[in-house]
């Protein structure tokens, strides 16, 4: 066993919860996206919807399985897809920031693309779950997946601070969380590298905090709406 299964395995319980709680507020961000395509029917939007519920599932996936950390083969694999899942999602959104400026159709292939990508990774991961194949352990990569997410992320983070709404109400609450998910997965990344308890649970706090946060603001009614009603009344 390394460094990291040990550290899952002692810490089983308070981690299925945290990620948990990340897991059913990510999936809140999803759902507000869901609603306002709904409404503004984007891929921009589509991509951010795919790209949150994508790292909900990811957590999902995590806190459901952290307990198998004794079981090497099982969550081996099962830490493989829960990389490339919380990978794509990552990716997904730092594109819709990338690509803002893009033709839409371009961009709704591109997501289309990068989610039926998923596919053949399941199907991979389905036959190594039973068939029982050993396949590489996770440490040996984690790291690389980690700094691409930090790079995914921080760009979206940095995009959004350099918009002139950036210091206005809702958007610059937005900024903020995204700070802190920006935060998270650099301690999610320095984890990968040096596994203490403190980058472990920074990491989860972090992106509990970000999420909270994120949802906090998308969900807010801005302040003009709010004097409006009183008026009326």
């Amino acid at each position: 066993m390394t460094v990291e299964d040990i550290l899952f395995a002692e810490n089983n319980q308070s981690l299925t919860v945290m990620y948990l709680i990340s897991a059913v507020l990510c999936s809140g961000i999803a759902v507000f996206f869901f609603k306002l395509y709904r409404s503004f029917p984007s891929s921009y939007v589509v991509g951010l919807l795919v790209g949150f519920a994508f790292i909900s599932f990811s957590d999902l996936l995590f806190a459901s399985t952290v307990g198998l950390a004794t079981v090497d083969e099982s969550f081996n694999a099962l830490h493989w897809f829960n990389l490339f899942i919380g990978l794509t999602g990552f990716v997904i959104i730092g594109s819709v920031y990338v690509f803002q400026k893009l033709d839409e159709k371009k961009f709704s292939g591109m997501t289309k693309l990068t989610t039926l990508s998923l596919l053949p990774i399941t199907l991979i991961l389905l036959y190594v779950l039973a068939e029982n194949v050993q396949i590489p352990s996770f440490t040996y990569y984690n790291e690389y997946f980690r700094f691409a997410s930090v790079l995914a992320i921080g760009y979206a983070t940095f995009s959004i601070l350099l918009n002139k709404n950036a210091k206005s109400g809702r958007f610059s609450i937005l900024a903020l969380g995204f700070i802190v998910l920006l935060a998270s997965q650099c301690f999610r990344a320095f984890f990968a590298i040096e596994p203490t308890l403190f980058a472990l649970y920074a990491a989860g706090s972090f992106k509990v905090g970000s999420f909270a946060i994120i949802l906090f603001a998308l969900t807010r009614k801005p302040k003009t709406s709010k004097s409006m009603e009183k008026h009326e009344k």
